[in-house]
């Protein structure tokens, strides 16, 4: 059956790009993370994001992850697809070179707030709208920001 969304989770973004951005508090590693969407079909939840990140120093990439976002009363739940061919995704490869599961992720979207919410066992993030990370050379200038700042949850 296709069930058709209704008028408020049809205009999930207002435009593309969107980028959400923060630092993870409360690990023992330091954790910088930036999403930004840049394809959504409000038909199927279907999506394209550049997720980065950097961890230790350790730049990580992945670039055009596909993901879902299942919409329910302005709030959703983000789920990072395998890739097309069956094998593991971008992010869940890069979790295991830290030995750590991306299935312990959680990420959520609130409409209202626009916000992303990285969650764990361990800790809670809310990643904030307006990044503008577009090219490695925005992205290094959004890392060094993120240095100066605390974001605390």
């Amino acid at each position: 059956l296709l069930s058709l969304a209704t008028s408020q989770e049809v205009a999930v973004w207002k435009e593309l790009p969107a980028s959400y951005c923060g630092r993870v508090n409360g690990t023992d590693v330091p954790i910088k993370i930036s999403i930004t969407v840049t394809e959504y079909s409000p038909l199927d939840g279907s999506g394209k994001a550049d997720i980065r990140g950097d961890v230790y120093g350790f730049a990580l990439e992945c670039p055009s992850s596909t993901f879902q976002l299942h919409m329910q009363n302005g709030v959703g739940s983000v789920v990072i697809d395998d890739r097309p061919d069956g094998s593991e995704s971008c992010v869940s490869e890069q979790f295991q070179n830290f030995e750590q599961d991306a299935k312990e992720l959680e990420v959520t979207f609130i409409k209202e707030d626009d916000i992303m919410n990285i969650s764990t066992s361990l800790t809670s993030t809310k990643l904030r709208s307006g990044c503008n990370v577009t090219t490695a050379t925005a992205s290094k200038e959004m890392w060094r920001r993120l240095q100066a700042q605390d974001i605390v949850i």
